[in-house]
């Protein structure tokens, strides 16, 4: 079977991940993003992750198409950059045209733009994106059942928005691997993903606060039918407009209030119609099919 490399400088995280799903630690959006596509690749070709240059290396045989991140692309693209290989290289950045800043640019890195790919659309890179697999089951187990704090550590977060929460007993949920220490916040810690997926079905809404940005929290809260209330500078360009985000720039305590009993309510339903379906399996599938000519 043709093999895929891969060699990113996350290879120990994406290797957890792939093989221990149940492991409760932050998987960032990176992780998501190569797990996405290498899930689908492995269907048709052996895709092995290598940790370092002699691994990759030692495995540089009958390979069909590298993967690579800005870290690792230099490291070997000596190897690999030339006449027979350059059109199976694909480089994978979560964060788009960060990616080609004047060091990592097409005469730096020798890489096609196009052959960057990215999980959220752009004018200069590949959208390749991700899938999400919506919980389908509800399992009650978060009682209070209201909204969730989109945060990875404390410094995330709005200590006043917090405090004047705190002071009406308006209570949330957490998911924030340090401790926060609000009486109205429900830690409940890190969670695997399907926990983390049951937990957004159940919340009415996740509140954020600008950061972490552009997670993949924005497109799973959509795919459970949770609302998302956040920053503008929290979400990608191509997210601004969903009816189902709420943006918070300029608005007071009160209105982010008055938004959040408008959704507990009922007031503000969430519209369907604004799920956003190329994040589905089968059309991540036949992005990744056509880009990898499966």
């Amino acid at each position: 079977m043709k093999r895929v490399l891969i060699y990113t400088e996350r290879s120990n995280q994406l290797n957890l991940y792939i093989n221990d799903k149940k492991s409760k630690h932050v998987v960032m959006g990176e992780i998501i993003l190569f797990t996405s596509t290498i899930n689908i690749l492995s269907e048709s070709y052996s895709c092995l992750i290598v940790k370092s240059l002699q691994e990759f290396v030692k495995n540089d045989i009958d390979v069909i198409y590298y993967i690579v991140d800005y870290i690792t692309l230099p490291k070997v693209k000596h190897m690999i950059l030339n006449e027979k290989n350059l059109k199976k290289v694909f480089l994978f950045c979560y964060w788009g045209r960060h990616c080609i800043r004047d060091e990592w640019t097409h005469n730096n890195l020798g890489l096609p733009l196009d052959q960057i790919l990215v999980p959220f659309p752009n004018l200069v890179n590949t959208f390749i994106g991700f899938y999400v697999t919506p919980c389908k089951e509800i399992i009650i187990k978060y009682n209070l059942s209201i909204g969730l704090l989109w945060c990875k550590e404390y410094w995330h977060v709005d200590e006043a928005l917090l405090g004047f929460f705190e002071e009406r007993n308006i209570p949330f949920y957490a998911t924030c691997k340090t401790s926060i220490n609000f009486k109205n916040i429900y830690n409940v810690g890190l969670l695997d993903r399907l926990e983390y997926q049951r937990m957004l079905k159940e919340m009415k809404f996740v509140l954020g606060f600008g950061s972490p940005p552009q997670g993949p929290t924005i497109i799973e809260a959509l795919f459970n039918q949770t609302f998302i209330i956040c920053p503008s500078n929290q979400l990608h360009a191509s997210h601004i407009g969903n009816p189902n985000i709420i943006i918070t720039d300029g608005k007071s305590h009160e209105e982010i209030l008055y938004i959040i009993c408008q959704i507990c309510n009922g007031s503000l339903r969430f519209d369907e119609n604004f799920i956003p379906m190329e994040y589905s399996w089968n059309q991540h599938k036949q992005r990744v099919s056509q880009i990898f000519h499966l």
